[in-house]
């Protein structure tokens, strides 16, 4: 007995890696995913005159790496969740940077169109479905703050890297700028390989807060989160035949269009303001990480539904703020700017919920269906905000539909939960 007790000790004593796969993550989501996917449009004007085409031209290679991301989603997501993430990740960021490199001798813009799309295609094995998979599987308890600290590196590495990037285009070139980002992807091959593990059990260890020698008080959730051992659940076909899981698309859809639209449109209407709109944007970097490092413990110590609920009423607030700003000056707009980088729905609620009403059997497979459900609202919510402005004139209008858009959210939010509180009476093996 005292032996068995010995080896769950060490078991669970050694959990402090799902911290070190935490810190990979991070390090994911600081470099690549900044330099593939957030600061694509630094490319604009010099590619755009290097290829003799118009910025229209470029900005149609956006499309093609959203549809790219969203093939990915419906085709391979569940292959990846079965499969082994480590081996995806790795070979999928090796890909992606031999992809990068290919940029350095585009001469014509439809190969900017068609590396994009394969490029958003491949690196969709090493971005938001395998990190979700992965925390899910790593973590029973703080798994908030986990996702928190994770996705925290976004706006961490946008800080760091957006003055560099310039740099290195202004002074080297574009081809060139392309080539050190296809080098650091190679270093991040490296990086993933040695520390990501496919779960728990390839190092003999339990998730992250589950412990075999638990107190009664501690039973439940142990209880709760024995699925991360032996994983059951529902498969994609039979979560997409659930009312709760087109309820939880129409949120994360929602979140989409309003992140999508609020971010490219924003510096616009900060402009028309007569403002400065480089020192909200600074704001809006900020919020980025402040709101990821908030919600994580909120999540975990209040729940998906107040957590979600609080996300959809700071969204409301700075909604708000910016339809009113343009009376109070730029001080308003600094502060909606940090409230808007707390629409973190895509990367909290469609987690967590996916997990708690579909299980860990498919979560792959059913969080791919998400993840295309946001990508579609952020290909939406660009063109939706800018039409609403030509047609009106003014971005009034646009503040108040994406206003009705977080209403929307948060209805569809608590009615997912409450439509599938007895859908785990139905998980298998």
């Amino acid at each position: 007995m005292k032996r068995d007790n010995e080896s769950s000790e060490t078991r669970s004593g050694n959990s402090w890696y799902c911290w070190v796969l935490v810190a990979t993550l991070c390090l994911v989501q600081m470099v690549p995913i900044v330099l593939l996917y957030n600061y694509t449009s630094f490319f604009q004007v010099p590619v755009a005159e290097g290829l003799g085409v118009s910025y229209t031209s470029f900005s149609i290679g956006s499309t093609f790496g959203s549809l790219g991301g969203m093939l990915f989603g419906l085709v391979l997501a569940g292959k990846l969740g079965r499969g082994n993430i480590r081996r995806w990740m790795t070979t999928c960021m090796l890909i992606s940077a031999v992809l990068v490199f290919l940029q350095v001798f585009m001469d014509a813009i439809w190969q900017y169109w068609v590396i994009r799309f394969l490029i958003s295609f491949v690196f969709s094995g090493v971005t938001y479905i395998p990190i979700n998979t992965l925390l899910d599987r790593w973590f029973a308890k703080s798994k908030g703050l986990a996702i928190g600290i994770v996705y925290s590196g976004a706006g961490i590495g946008g800080m760091i890297l957006s003055p560099l990037l310039k740099q290195w285009i202004d002074v080297f070139g574009w081809r060139e700028a392309y080539a050190i980002i296809g080098c650091i992807c190679l270093v991040m091959v490296i990086v993933i390989f040695l520390f990501v593990r496919n779960s728990p059990k390839d190092l003999g260890i339990l998730p992250y807060g589950m412990n075999e020698n638990t107190s009664k008080n501690d039973e439940a959730q142990t209880l709760e989160s024995s699925a991360l051992l032996e994983p059951k659940g529902l498969n994609r076909a039979e979560a997409l035949r659930t009312a709760s899981m087109w309820l939880l698309v129409l949120c994360v859809f929602g979140s989409g269009i309003i992140a999508s639209g609020v971010s490219t449109q924003l510096p616009t209407y900060i402009a028309e303001t007569g403002e400065d709109y480089s020192i909200v944007m600074v704001f809006f970097s900020c919020g980025m990480i402040v709101s990821s490092l908030v919600l994580g413990p909120v999540f975990d110590r209040f729940g998906v539904k107040t957590g979600g609920t609080a996300i959809c009423i700071v969204v409301l607030f700075a909604l708000l703020g910016f339809l009113i700003s343009p009376a109070y000056g730029v001080a308003l707009s600094c502060i909606g700017a940090v409230l808007i980088s707390f629409n973190c729905i895509s990367n909290f609620v469609a987690n967590i919920l996916n997990g708690k009403l579909f299980g860990t059997l498919d979560f792959a497979g059913c969080f791919g269906v998400l993840n295309v459900a946001y990508m579609a609202g952020c290909m939406a919510g660009a063109p939706l905000v800018a039409a609403i402005r030509m047609e009106t004139g003014a971005y009034d209008i646009a503040w108040v539909v994406l206003i009705a858009i977080t209403v929307l959210m948060e209805v569809t939010m608590l009615a997912s939960i409450s439509s599938g509180k007895k859908l785990p009476e139905h998980w298998h093996e």
